[in-house]
């Protein structure tokens, strides 16, 4: 669930009382083990209310929850907003890129730098192609052989959306997203894993 603060919308955490569940399985924080299925209602009195809060973290197959401590969620908070504030940037209107369908090895070459500049800084790019005038038109697979160029040009730095690839008779449009660096899978823990998060 997402809230806004301001135009930045944050993920929204479901606390306490507000978690939609009369049974919950705490899950230590140590050790990462599910306890046994409880009610919230006793998990909720046997926590210090002053210094932590109860957090649900997953609902199915059953409901997860865990105890954390006031002031780590404060930095969760502020790390969402940070990570929201990071999407915003990525949310960004495309850079178009023009050239034509006739352009020289030189020119092209510094189109497709600017395009790698843009998509590092995580902007979105619309590479438009066209014909200058009094050109000759170009058959459908002499315009695709430059279109699939451009794309192993910059595959390095942005994905194209090939899907949404246009090809008119007067332009063609194609539309690359910046490349996201994927983060590391979490290491499964010893054992079966059965009642490990």
């Amino acid at each position: 669930m997402q809230i806004r603060h301001g135009s930045i919308e944050v993920r929204k955490r479901i606390l306490d009382r507000k978690i939609p569940f009369d049974k919950v399985r705490v899950r230590d924080e140590t050790t990462r083990i599910l306890g046994p299925l409880t009610s919230l209602s006793s998990v909720m009195s046997s926590i210090n209310k002053e210094k932590e809060r109860i957090e649900l973290i997953l609902s199915n197959p059953e409901p997860v929850v865990r105890i954390i401590s006031k002031d780590e969620l404060k930095e969760l908070y502020r790390q969402d907003k940070a990570h929201a504030k990071a999407r915003l940037v990525h949310q960004a209107p495309p850079k178009q890129i023009q050239m034509t369908w006739g352009i020289g090895r030189e020119d092209l070459d510094r189109k497709l730098e600017k395009a790698r500049q843009e998509m590092g800084r995580g902007t979105p790019v619309d590479i438009v192609l066209g014909k200058k005038k009094r050109m000759p038109p170009l058959t459908r697979e002499e315009k695709k052989a430059k279109m699939d160029e451009i794309a192993t040009a910059l595959k390095e730095h942005g994905k194209e959306d090939a899907e949404s690839r246009s090809m008119g008779s007067q332009l063609s449009v194609m539309h690359f997203r910046p490349t996201v660096v994927k983060a590391k899978p979490l290491v499964p823990t010893e054992g079966d894993g059965s009642n490990n998060l």
